[in-house]
């Protein structure tokens, strides 16, 4: 038998098989790893969920993010974040509630538009009263500049951030952001069918399809205003709750004269007023001095009636008897979607009353959805605060008188469309449904 000898040819076997053994053993411990950050994504969420079923929170529901991308992504790092913030702003909210007296709740919906932001903060702070309001602001967006600003109005403004688990930065590639399968907005439903992108077969009431920014905006209203009535016990006392937008500028008195409106609700209307609003999109009706003692007592009309409104539990309670008429009515606009909701459900004119001159201003003509090309928001700002200065002698009035002249007539009511796609019913509807399945205190 001749003596064995290590050949190259057997070296190079020999270390081809080492090294694909190698090559197996890395990709079984790769594959474990990744098991386990998904494991422990998972654990996170339901730690998050757990806790808050714990304290009797609907939010876990509503914001606990879904693994539907990388898991070691940034995005369900945001979404986790988001859980758990809106989490301790459910408790920061209630025991706020528990050891403070507030006479008014102000919810504000916040995009990022941060001179409009800040306008609205110092407005605020500068409002007659504001010590007894409780301001929950309602961003879609996490941003360091804006909470770096509102922390520092925290001497003047008892304020509390929430999140929208349901925005375009948590959902950027897929719904409720676009998705590669979404139908391009105006391509057109033969072509749509031809391509079979997603939800063909529902354009809205005009031919087109979802646009994801214009549809954010009323998911986003829908979602805060069952948040508050669900989760805020204070709300649940019908105290007056304000709703606000980002790019609204309160004038000093805007509280004082919610004060002053509230007291007049059950003579100035037959049956008494169903809605109180400090404010209106016909600003010309503020003609001279005299017209910040006069109050407007009719029918309220969604659309020139979204600014300065202000709704109580009693309402809320009403317009859940309708939700299904407000999650599929062909209108992304939540204003509209409220009138639509109300004349086709509830099937009855809603009184209101409001002050002739507007005690909130929008002064939002630049970004927002509907936004001019060539804008300067400071300009804004200064015409409002300059208004406010001007105003000085006329504001606080001690004695109102009912006007007998009629807001302008609104245009006859029909859908603005961009509210065609299931998937935008479907989510607005879990919003509420969600929100009454898991609470422990269910509307009554």
């Amino acid at each position: 038998m001749s003596p064995f000898r290590v050949t190259r040819r057997f070296v190079l076997s020999t270390f081809v098989f080492i090294l694909g053994i190698w090559l197996f053993y890395t990709m079984v411990m790769s594959v474990d790893h990744q098991r386990e950050e998904v494991i422990e994504v998972q654990e996170d969420q339901a730690v998050v969920v757990q806790g808050l079923q714990q304290n009797g929170s609907v939010v876990a529901a509503l914001t606990a993010p879904e693994i539907s991308v990388d898991p070691s992504s940034a995005i369900v790092t945001l979404r986790l974040l988001v859980a758990e913030r809106n989490a301790l702003a459910v408790q920061k909210l209630n025991a706020l509630a528990a050891t403070k007296t507030f006479r008014y709740v102000i919810v504000v919906q916040i995009h990022d538009r941060v001179t409009y932001i800040r306008a609205l903060l110092e407005s605020l702070a500068a409002t007659r009263n504001i010590a007894d309001a409780l301001v929950i602001l309602s961003l879609d967006v996490i941003s360091e500049e804006i909470e770096s600003l509102v922390k520092s109005f925290g001497s003047s403004l008892q304020t509390v951030q929430i999140y929208f688990p349901y925005s375009i930065e948590l959902y950027p590639n897929e719904f409720p952001g676009a998705s590669k399968q979404d139908c391009p907005e105006r391509v057109g439903k033969p072509e749509a069918t031809k391509r079979k992108c997603t939800s063909h077969d529902h354009p809205d009431s005009y031919g087109n399809y979802r646009t994801p920014g214009l549809s954010q905006v009323k998911h986003h209203w829908w979602w805060k205003f069952y948040f508050v009535f669900t989760q805020l016990s204070l709300a649940r006392t019908n105290i007056p709750v304000l709703f606000a937008e980002d790019d609204h500028y309160v004038m000093p008195d805007a509280l004082y004269m919610l004060d002053e409106l509230y007291k007049l609700r059950e003579t100035a209307c037959s049956p008494r007023c169903h809605v109180v609003s400090v404010a209106h999109h016909k600003v010309k009706l503020a003609d001279g001095k005299e017209s910040y003692k006069k109050y407007f007592a009719g029918q309220w009309v969604g659309s020139r009636d979204n600014i300065g409104i202000v709704f109580d539990y009693d309402q809320f309670k009403t317009i859940n008897t309708c939700a299904n008429t407000f999650c599929e009515i062909d209108d992304y606009n939540w204003d509209w979607s409220l009138h639509f909701l109300i004349t086709r459900c509830l099937k009855k004119e809603y009184n209101m009353l409001v002050p002739m001159a507007p005690r909130v201003l929008h002064i939002g003509d630049c970004g927002g959805i509907h936004h001019k090309s060539t804008c300067n928001p400071e300009k804004y700002v200064k015409q409002a605060q300059q208004q406010v200065l001007e105003l000085t002698d006329s504001l606080f009035p001690e004695k109102l008188s009912r006007t007998s002249q009629a807001l302008l007539k609104p245009r006859d009511a029909k859908v603005n469309g961009g509210w065609g796609d299931p998937r935008d019913h479907n989510l607005c509807r879990n919003i509420f449904s969600t929100f009454f399945q898991a609470t422990v205190n269910p509307v009554p």
